[in-house]
């Protein structure tokens, strides 16, 4: 079924699936969700939906189906895909119904404004990374993106081009659980607040303390190697 149809014009991001994406599919990025207008292949540069207008599927049941009201507050139930009055757990906040919906009605009309993106995401490209084989290795057309690691292997690493100034990566826990172990070149450091940092150390995120949405935003001086510019979560230096 249908998650929701497009009504009118809105903000877009860019992203790049690990696997095909479907008109209308709610994406969850982080601490918000965007909605995708058109089909977007495994791999492929494509946009999703920030912001406007558009018919979100909800329970239809004469008995259990939500009614909404104009102005009503709607969040998006993930387990079900389907559109709720409830914000309990696991719930997303999307946006504000602007036309009453029945509970046998099949979709609420909703203004979609879902929660704001952390402010380094802004303006990014977000790219979800599959790392199944155990390791990716960055290069510059990383650079600007949201890695989003979202599944992988037990010894997930990435690898870190050498260090070179001004290049940075931003990458991102996609899935609660998931080691992202973060490796530099064997001549360089990972160096931050009150971390002096050692050649051929990583920086990780570990099981089973991880959660999703921890990231971490790397900038390379060129010389001694990388500098961690923030970081969220329980990211630690590899002994």
């Amino acid at each position: 079924m249908t998650q929701a149809r497009f009504v009118q014009d809105d903000c877009t991001i860019d992203y790049i699936p690990a696997a095909n994406v479907t008109a209308g599919q709610i994406i969850r990025l982080g601490n918000t969700v965007a909605i995708a207008k058109v089909d977007i292949a495994a791999g492929a540069l494509g946009s999703l939906s920030t912001e406007g207008v558009f018919d979100l599927a909800k329970d239809d049941d004469d008995s259990t189906g939500p009614a909404f009201g104009v102005d009503d507050r709607v969040f998006w139930d993930f387990a079900n895909n389907l559109a709720t009055r409830n914000g309990g757990a696991g719930m997303f906040f999307i946006g504000t119904a602007v036309a009453a919906a029945a509970q046998t009605d099949d979709f609420v009309r909703v203004l979609f404004a879902p929660e704001a993106l952390p402010a380094p995401f802004a303006g990014r490209v977000w790219e979800d990374v599959d790392i199944s084989g155990g390791s990716k290795t960055l290069d510059k057309q990383d650079v600007g993106k949201v890695l989003n690691v979202i599944a992988g292997h037990a010894s997930n690493v990435i690898t870190l081009l050498a260090t070179a100034a001004g290049v940075h990566f931003l990458l991102r826990v996609g899935t609660t659980g998931e080691r992202v172990s973060i490796s530099p070149n064997a001549s360089d450091k990972i160096m931050g607040a009150d971390l002096a940092g050692a050649d051929n150390k990583d920086r990780q995120a570990l099981a089973p303390v991880s959660k999703a949405g921890d990231w971490i935003f790397v900038i390379g001086d060129g010389v001694d190697g990388w500098y961690v510019d923030g970081e969220v979560g329980t990211w630690t230096a590899e002994p």
